[in-house]
């Protein structure tokens, strides 16, 4: 029989208010007619639609955006179900923040786990931003599968192959993907060199590598036939005009009063691994890291919903920091006063 603790009641009740404020927002949701009535459209959202409808067969001209989404809207748009993408939107959304459950417990208690699970649904940026005709949040159960997959394979090399076919599917919804594949590339070259010895990473890029590439290639003969192209290339460009406006809307994203989280977490991971990070630690901080990089200084297109991509990933950090406030909060008055602080 099995027994439930307080610390796994706690989770579950922490749990089920992220569940209760999912499903709360659904009645905001419907609409007769997702072109014409659906009041969360972004100025993007018009063009993932037309790219959608050309998919379906429409006499539309498409730009060629990643073909995920509008594949999605095609689907939907044949059955005549399209007012239901709204509702795959936080689909999605409860998808990633159950795959981040199984990240953050990878490491810490059940606790911990469900604490970084509200803090990813019910921030207010993301929540909101969900409600979009967008491809972010379709974007981030790969990315955050791909990481597990990531650690998984350091015990077991046959998940790298999961872990690459994940993040070539993240490429169809949006080229963020790229910037975490090679986020986690640069980790097995500096942690698990030996790994080449093998097949697997082979294995992998072969398995993996067709499919992005093929749209790439379907992406470039479009762009060549027709002036109606998303072509990104040339925004990519080392500028350092947007390192402020990141700076201020990334504190804005996780919240000032949890800012401390984040770096208490990002401090023990780094500066407690004396020089040899773990695979979990190198699944959340690569990526992290190599996006806000990506996005700050080498993509020439300022807005907050690039940093979505890599909030999950911050959350994961953040949860060493609400360890580190809850080990404290259990070690005498003095230090429960500063955790409290904290």
């Amino acid at each position: 029989m099995t027994t439930f603790s307080k610390s796994d009641f706690a989770a579950l009740t922490i749990l089920a208010l992220a569940v209760v404020g999912l499903l709360g927002v659904l009645p905001s949701l419907a609409t007769t007619d997702l072109n014409w009535c659906y009041p969360y459209m972004g100025p993007d959202s018009w063009d993932w639609l037309v790219n959608g409808l050309y998919w379906s067969g429409a006499p539309v001209d498409a730009s060629f955006r990643p073909p995920g989404l509008p594949l999605v809207i095609a689907g939907l748009h044949r059955l005549a179900a399209l007012p239901l993408l709204p509702y795959g939107n936080f689909a999605m959304l409860a998808l990633a923040a159950a795959l981040l459950h199984r990240l953050v417990r990878l490491r810490h208690s059940p606790v911990v786990a469900a604490i970084a699970v509200l803090i990813f649904v019910s921030n207010g940026s993301l929540f909101g931003y969900t409600r979009f005709v967008m491809a972010e949040v379709w974007t981030l159960p790969f990315l955050i599968g791909a990481a597990i997959a990531f650690i998984r394979a350091a015990e077991r090399p046959r998940h790298y192959l999961v872990c690459a076919t994940l993040l070539a599917l993240s490429f169809l919804f949006h080229y963020a993907g790229a910037v975490v594949a090679l986020a986690l590339g640069g980790a097995v070259l500096l942690y698990h060199r030996e790994i080449f010895r093998t097949r697997w990473p082979w294995l992998a890029v072969a398995v993996a590598a067709p499919l992005p590439a093929l749209w790439l290639a379907a992406r470039a003969l479009h762009n060549r036939a027709s002036e109606n192209g998303h072509d990104i290339a040339g925004l990519v460009q080392l500028s350092f005009d947007h390192l402020w406006y990141y700076a201020v809307v990334a504190i804005a994203l996780v919240g000032l009063a949890a800012l401390p989280l984040y770096l208490i977490g990002f401090f023990r991971l780094v500066a407690g691994s004396h020089g040899r990070l773990s695979p979990w630690t190198q699944a959340v901080v690569f990526p992290c890291l190599a996006l806000a990089l990506f996005f700050a200084l080498l993509y020439n297109w300022a807005d907050k919903r690039f940093l979505y991509y890599l909030f999950p990933f911050a959350v994961a950090i953040a949860a060493e920091g609400i360890s580190w406030v809850i080990a404290m909060g259990r070690g005498g008055r003095r230090r429960a006063a500063f955790a409290t602080l904290a």
